[in-house]
């Protein structure tokens, strides 16, 4: 126990109410909880819920043709995330939600944290592309599936930079 302050719980509920308040396309948090007991604790996060979203490594295993995928709306979604200074310490596949009206979510913040631009976007960016290969194998070097990462850098860079 080091303090409420540190307590999991509550430092992802105050990045995500930053990220919302930044206009991002995060979960909304309602209220965080802890229970401290002695020098442990435990805890929950309370977030809103995303109507008719499935996970991009959901969409892409039903899909023959990954080009059916907007890659360029998943890379501008995360690069508008990094541009504000946003770090998602566990992207993968499984953390981005793609809902019916086609918006990117991202989820899974519970190690997330705000920090100054730096190398440390091109090492999120190398764990969501691991990420598709493990899930995916070689399926991912694939014609449609290069030309929609190609996309998805395009996008990101452009959102990132401007």
């Amino acid at each position: 126990w080091t303090g409420i302050a540190q307590a999991r719980p509550v430092r992802e509920f105050r990045l995500l109410a930053a990220a919302v308040a930044s206009g991002l396309p995060v979960p909304r948090p309602l209220a965080a909880e802890v229970r401290r007991r002695g020098a442990l604790y435990s805890g929950d996060l309370l977030m809103g819920r995303i109507d008719a979203a499935q996970t991009l490594s959901a969409q892409l295993a039903t899909l023959t043709d990954w080009s059916a995928v907007d890659w360029g709306a998943i890379g501008a979604t995360l690069g508008q995330i990094h541009a504000q200074g946003f770090e998602h310490a566990d992207l993968n596949a499984h953390n981005l939600l793609l809902d019916e009206r086609r918006r990117v979510w991202v989820i899974d913040w519970d190690r997330g944290r705000r920090r100054a631009a730096g190398v440390w976007v091109e090492s999120v960016l190398a764990r969501l592309h691991r990420s598709l290969r493990k899930l995916f194998g070689e399926r991912i070097d694939a014609p449609d599936a290069r030309a929609g990462w190609g996309r998805f850098l395009q996008a990101h860079a452009e959102a990132v930079h401007g």
